[in-house]
């Protein structure tokens, strides 16, 4: 006897207002300094892999250890500060800009 599979929704299942850390329930301000990084992180792996650059050549050019490529390329970056985002994004030659505005 077969079992039925159960249908699973083919489109999304959670509609974001914006900020998915604040959908989550944090506070505006952890929010914005988690979206902040989020948004450093993606554009540090972009690079990465539109240079097609090995982990090797990463620890390298980072002068980190391979555990701390590895959690930076896996998006462990929880306990990796912006600033130390930013500096990982500058030796990859990176070039970050700031804007702020009024919040709506």
């Amino acid at each position: 006897m077969k079992k039925k599979r159960k249908m699973t929704p083919k489109g999304p299942t959670h509609v974001t207002h914006g900020n998915i850390f604040r959908d989550l329930g944090f506070t505006d301000a952890e929010s914005e300094v988690y979206l902040i990084k989020a948004r450093i992180h993606e554009a540090i792996v972009k690079h990465v892999e539109k240079m097609e650059y090995s982990r090797r050549q990463v620890e390298r050019q980072l002068d980190e250890p391979q555990p701390r490529v590895s959690e930076l390329m896996r998006g462990k970056i929880g306990n990796m500060s912006i600033e130390r985002l930013l500096c990982y994004a500058q030796k990859l030659g990176l070039h970050a800009e700031v804007s702020l505005r009024k919040a709506a």
